[in-house]
């Protein structure tokens, strides 16, 4: 090795290095200030759910009067597999089935504009008479499982009762909270 090169290869400042890195996180904002329908309306939403990491945040900015129970359970299902942060903003009418949701979400925020309708399950049938009591047995016990594990920790035990016996609850913000 030549001189030359030896000057070449000593430091010519005396601080340390360092190496950086990024990470990307998301904000998903889902507006949801229509009635809940048909599963299949959900489907871009759930995809994106499924691919998000824990840097990442959606929020279900609500402002809905409830609606269909099967597209309200393909989000559950969603929120609950996913492992970005979930937050439902409750921005102002959060009645049925969108209270479902946003007591689903691991994090709730609630606007002082914010009011929720809870009530039990309304639904209609059809088909041979002989199938349509079963068919009612078995939707109300599964909603009547359903109902009292989502608001478990919301309602009490009296509310949830007279929620079952067909009364609804208004809550404002203040009640929200």
């Amino acid at each position: 090795v030549s001189d030359d090169e030896d000057d070449d290869y000593l430091p010519t400042d005396n601080f340390l290095g360092y190496f950086e890195e990024r990470e990307t996180s998301r904000i998903i904002t889902v507006p949801m200030d229509e009635d809940f329908i048909q599963p299949s309306y959900y489907r871009n939403v759930v995809n994106k759910l499924a691919y998000l990491t824990e840097r990442d945040t959606v929020i279900f900015r609500l402002t809905s009067e409830g609606g269909y129970y099967d597209g309200l359970v393909t989000l559950l299902v969603a929120i609950a597999d996913t492992e970005a942060t979930v937050i439902a903003d409750v921005v102002g009418r959060c009645h049925s089935a969108a209270s479902f949701l946003a007591l689903s979400c691991p994090n709730i925020r609630v606007s002082p504009y914010a009011e929720m309708m809870i009530h039990f399950i309304r639904f209609g049938t059809g088909g041979k008479a002989a199938d349509l009591q079963v068919h009612v047995n078995h939707a109300v016990a599964e909603a009547t499982r359903v109902f009292k594990q989502t608001y478990k920790y919301f309602l009490t035990e009296e509310e949830i009762q007279s929620c079952l016996e067909g009364k609804e609850i208004w809550m404002d913000s203040t009640e929200i909270n």
